[in-house]
């Protein structure tokens, strides 16, 4: 049940930056800047529901790296946004670099997430034998 809050959070994030990321488009524009945040922010999620459906079938450590994989590809295109609207310096990139605020909370969180599910699995298991 906790998992399913967190994939709709995930989703509802999602939604947040691609929703921005559309409406920002003539800054992402005018930057230079690729606007591939719009769909790969749609990874979060998707690792979240791999984690918690496939896990079952492909073992937990074939979802987690699947997971994080997609986790650190939203990072790094992250970073590379990040770091061009922070040095444009115009007042029109602030909305912009808010959306890519949300997104890296997203991503953070959804590290925090694989994390604490790691967690219980060691001590699941650890508690068996």
């Amino acid at each position: 049940m906790f998992s399913l809050l967190i994939i709709g959070f995930f989703c509802y994030l999602s939604y947040h930056v691609s929703l921005g990321t559309h409406k920002q488009k003539k800054v992402f524009i005018e930057l230079g800047q690729r606007t591939t945040i719009f769909w790969l922010v749609w990874l979060i999620p998707l690792g979240a529901m791999i984690v918690t459906f496939l896990s079952t079938y492909f073992g937990w450590l074939i979802t987690y790296l699947v997971s994080m994989v997609c986790l650190i590809i939203v990072a790094y295109e992250i970073k590379c946004r990040t770091s061009a609207f922070e040095t444009s310096g115009t007042s029109r990139t602030s909305e912009a670099l808010k959306i890519i605020q949300t997104a890296t909370l997203n991503v953070i969180i959804g590290f925090v997430y694989l994390a604490i599910n790691l967690l219980i699995i060691f001590i699941v298991k650890g508690s068996q034998n």
